[in-house]
């Protein structure tokens, strides 16, 4: 036999009712929670991609200008071994002399 009474039932209703609707609230929190967090992480990597490329073309010309000095500096490394030997007095008076 059943010791439950409809007064219980219908308790027990109110309080499914009621779980249902705190239930929905916090899917509902949680679905707008995910929805700002895939908006967020989009702005986050677009302005990623964005600044990357606005600052291509000025990374590319840092390092062109830095290989650049680098070639001149080696052709100066070059220059300076094969004159080796030669003194600066020797240039003067060559200069002198003409």
């Amino acid at each position: 036999m059943s010791t439950y009474t409809d007064e219980d039932f219908q308790e027990l209703k109110e309080i499914v009712i009621e779980n249902n609707k705190i239930l929905r609230k916090l899917k509902r929190k949680a679905d707008v929670s995910t929805t700002f967090t895939v908006v967020r992480w989009t702005i986050i990597i677009g302005i990623a991609i964005g600044a990357f490329a606005l600052l291509q073309p000025i990374w590319d010309s840092f390092w062109q200008t830095y290989h650049s000095i680098a070639d001149g500096v080696a052709t100066i490394n070059e220059a300076k071994d094969s004159v080796t030997g030669i003194s600066i007095q020797e240039v003067l008076e060559a200069i002198k002399n003409k």
